[in-house]
């Protein structure tokens, strides 16, 4: 099992053996650069390593972890295990785990903000309508997710 956390910006000499193996499947996927050498973000590099073969996950509540695997159910048990890792870390140095996005409660409010010109724009189209701007403002974000 190899734990991959994205250390693109290491060079050569700095990275562990895990760290050769991604650079390898980094290089493959995006036609030989050297991956300390660009700066792609995290989902350019999800994507490229994906186009190559490679399954990459990533954990919503730790940004940073990921995982990179050539079979799709490793990459599941494979995130599970760094997710874990992480926590115990954290544990030992006492610092706050973040809850997981399943066992948080919303309260089904949030504030947008806007340039005034796209609140005029969407008071006028929910007036037309007959509806408010925030049955407005909801059926166009349920219509994009």
């Amino acid at each position: 099992m190899v734990a991959l956390v994205f250390d693109h910006i290491l060079p050569p000499p700095d990275r562990d053996a895990a760290g050769h193996r991604y650079a390898r499947a980094f290089a493959a996927a995006v036609g030989g650069w050297e991956p300390w050498l660009c700066v792609p973000s995290l989902d350019e590099i999800a994507g490229w390593l994906d186009d190559a073969g490679w399954r990459v996950v990533r954990s919503t509540e730790f940004p940073s972890l990921s995982f990179l695997d050539a079979d799709q159910l490793a990459t599941f048990d494979g995130i599970r295990d760094v997710a874990r890792e992480a926590i115990a870390l954290l544990i030992e140095e006492h610092k706050p785990i973040p809850a997981p996005l399943a066992e948080r409660t919303y309260s089904g409010k949030f504030l947008v903000r806007t340039d005034p010109d796209t609140h005029e724009r969407l008071a006028v189209e929910a007036a037309r309508l007959g509806i408010s701007l925030n049955k407005l403002a909801n059926k166009k974000l349920l219509a994009h997710s």
